[in-house]
């Protein structure tokens, strides 16, 4: 038994995608869609991320490491993902994101595609960095542990 009706669920869905960065992909993490809220984080337009691969927004280090293989080897199993990410804007600057990837499934339980809800916490590595005066390099890899 739900605790809400399909129209608060809506209404729900509506409030997360208003502050909330959201993208979807295709089990094998090609772009379907992404919310205004994402794509103004990221430096992009709608029509230059639908179609891409969420490589795209990674660093070619990561893209090549068994780590990124395992991370979209578990969203198509039906695995979530969550953490902290680094992640490229358009312009190749970092920023950080605190997601949650959760693949989709459909009635006979295929993962049909994953849904990725985010928040950028870069200011968090920011003020750590001036107040703590810790290296952007250790900030990097604290906000991805």
């Amino acid at each position: 038994m739900s605790v809400v009706n399909n129209i608060e669920r809506e209404q729900a869905w509506n409030s997360v995608e208003r502050m909330f960065a959201v993208i979807t992909f295709t089990p094998d993490g090609i772009v379907t869609d992404a919310n205004s809220v994402f794509l103004d984080a990221m430096g992009y337009t709608h029509d230059q991320v639908a179609g891409q691969h969420h490589r795209t927004f990674c660093d070619s280090k990561l893209v090549e490491s068994s780590e990124y293989r395992a991370f979209w080897d578990a969203l198509r199993s039906g695995k979530s993902q969550h953490g902290t990410f680094r992640r490229l804007r358009k312009d190749g600057s970092e920023i950080f994101l605190y997601a949650e990837y959760a693949p989709l499934l459909n009635e006979q339980g295929q993962v049909t595609k994953v849904i990725k809800v985010a928040q950028n916490v870069s200011r968090v590595a920011e003020n750590l960095i001036r107040q703590l005066g810790m290296s952007e390099k250790l900030i990097g890899r604290l906000m991805t542990l």
